[in-house]
């Protein structure tokens, strides 16, 4: 699934300490949150607000549930890092590799959690159907790349660094672990995080667009970027 987010325009040094850590069970309300608000960019609605249509609490009920499942996905807390500033956590994002065989695949995990959630078959089946135009623009993840997800910072610490900040760190696990590339991929039309993510080193790799996309969402379609992940210095 794209990481769409919302990472800063121009930004200001930091003006107080800020703490990056590897998320815990505890974190998982705050992920949910940050996984909602990511997929919809700069957009009314994103991917979540199709796959549950009840309230908000409701889709942050659901995600919550995919940050702690036992099976594991790419919105498992494990993958998560968090800023924390002084009031608590300020931001997150994920890294992952699509191609890592101890992750479920999205349609699964969704379907996994969906028992649990209390929703049926039937309504599962129409969050799939609801889903098919939302496929029609969807670049396809490399696998063996080291995939950025979820970038979102709560929206009265932005404009600090924090984002950047994260970027910086989540691209350095990624090299410690061994990865050559990095990708993410982000609605189009969304200005600001291309700004952000440009000035990070990531180019353009492939667009994808499609008039039902841009129906459903408003937005014509996603970009995947790429960026080379220099080799860890050794010590």
């Amino acid at each position: 699934m794209p990481m769409r987010g919302d990472p800063e325009g121009s930004v200001a040094m930091l003006d107080s300490p800020i703490r990056v850590r590897p998320a815990d069970p505890e974190d998982s309300s705050f992920l949910a949150k940050v996984i909602l608000m990511a997929s919809r960019g700069h957009l009314r609605r994103g991917f979540w607000d199709l796959v549950v249509t009840g309230s908000e609490e409701d889709r942050l009920d659901f995600i919550e549930l995919l940050t702690l499942a036992e099976a594991r996905s790419f919105c498992h807390y494990s993958n998560f890092l968090v800023a924390d500033g002084d009031e608590g956590p300020a931001a997150a994002l994920a890294g992952y590799d699509p191609g890592d065989e101890r992750l479920m695949a999205p349609g699964h995990a969704i379907a996994t959690v969906n028992e649990e959630f209390g929703s049926s078959d039937a309504e599962l089946a129409d969050a799939y159907r609801r889903l098919e135009p939302y496929q029609t623009a969807l670049p396809e993840q490399k696998k063996g790349v080291w995939t950025i997800e979820w970038v979102w910072t709560v929206p009265q610490m932005r404009r600090r660094g924090i984002a950047a900040l994260l970027l910086e760190r989540i691209l350095e696990l990624g090299r410690e672990r061994g990865f050559r590339s990095a990708q993410l991929t982000t609605l189009l039309g969304n200005a600001a995080a291309a700004r952000a993510y440009e000035r990070t080193g990531f180019k353009i790799a492939e667009e994808k667009r499609h008039p039902a996309f841009e129906r459903l969402m408003g937005a014509p379609g996603l970009v995947r970027y790429e960026r080379f992940l220099r080799a860890a210095a050794s010590g």
